[in-house]
């Protein structure tokens, strides 16, 4: 159903329909698609496990990941981010083939600071390339409440969206080189540290231990481990199906205000621009 979200001091954005909200994972327990990644010390199950709560400090951070590989879906997590001084920290969500120099990966990070707003960086690996980053400067608050965070992955986009608005497409355009991520990936949400997210400027542990919530453990997606990959980019999964090639007219509307009014940064200003970037400008 189509509503409008207001924007204080921004812009009214159009918040569109894939049906998403009655197309959606049944809510289960977090053990019946995930388990802890690492920090077991630092992860806490809330809510009759329906919610995890993972944590940093000084010593270690934590996360967990899905049990499967999945070769195609439509994944979303509720997150509610780390209160207070959280410069130099990182939240995330995201999707990975492996830790290789030949991992494909969709990147939510979510870079902490000391002042709002809260930086999303995204980020679409293939076969290692790292240079696709783009950032968003996010118009509430994440860490006063749950929002929900969603990836769309299949054979001819990746969509990320924010409550519904969709904030970074990269289509598949493989028939003119670029490379399109096909390898199947694990669900990954973690919160570490790392000085490139804050230019070098230290963690302040003092204002820790920095928690992030998480909720919303069903999986929409095609367990590749199991079946013919093939089958994962069949129209018996619902995010194959024509609608989702492409955005439609309210869901481009919706993704041409929030890079005109909350883009922080787009590798497509570079130079030379990738060729993706020349066919969407």
């Amino acid at each position: 159903m189509d509503s409008l979200l207001h924007i204080p001091g921004a812009f009214l954005i159009i918040l569109f329909s894939f049906n998403l909200n009655s197309i959606r994972a049944v809510d289960v327990p977090f053990n019946q698609n995930f388990e802890i990644l690492y920090g077991q010390d630092h992860t806490q199950l809330l809510d009759d496990d329906h919610e995890i709560r993972i944590s940093i400090d000084e010593h270690t951070g934590s996360g967990f990941h899905s049990k499967t590989k999945h070769g195609s879906g439509f994944f979303s997590m509720r997150v509610k981010l780390p209160k207070k001084d959280t410069t130099g920290l990182i939240t995330t969500f995201y999707i990975i083939s492996d830790n290789g120099n030949t991992r494909d990966e969709v990147d939510f990070e979510f870079l902490g600071n000391k002042k709002t707003p809260y930086v999303l960086h995204t980020n679409v690996i293939m076969d290692g390339n790292i240079n696709r980053t783009q950032g968003i400067k996010l118009w509430f608050d994440p860490t006063a409440e749950l929002h929900e965070y969603k990836l769309l992955w299949n054979r001819h986009q990746v969509v990320l969206f924010v409550d519904d608005t969709p904030v970074r497409v990269f289509q598949n355009n493989e028939k003119i080189g670029v490379p399109y991520p096909t390898k199947p990936m694990h669900i990954v949400c973690t919160i570490w540290n790392a000085t490139w997210a804050s230019y070098g400027k230290p963690v302040n542990w003092s204002q820790g231990p920095f928690d992030a919530l998480y909720h919303g453990f069903g999986v929409d997606g095609c367990p590749s481990e199991s079946i013919d990959p093939e089958e994962c980019y069949t129209s018996q999964y619902y995010w194959n199906e024509e609608q989702y090639w492409s955005l439609n007219s309210t869901q481009q509307d919706a993704y041409k205000n929030v890079r005109k009014n909350h883009m922080a940064y787009d590798y497509c200003k570079q130079n030379p621009q990738p060729p993706e970037c020349l066919i969407n400008s």
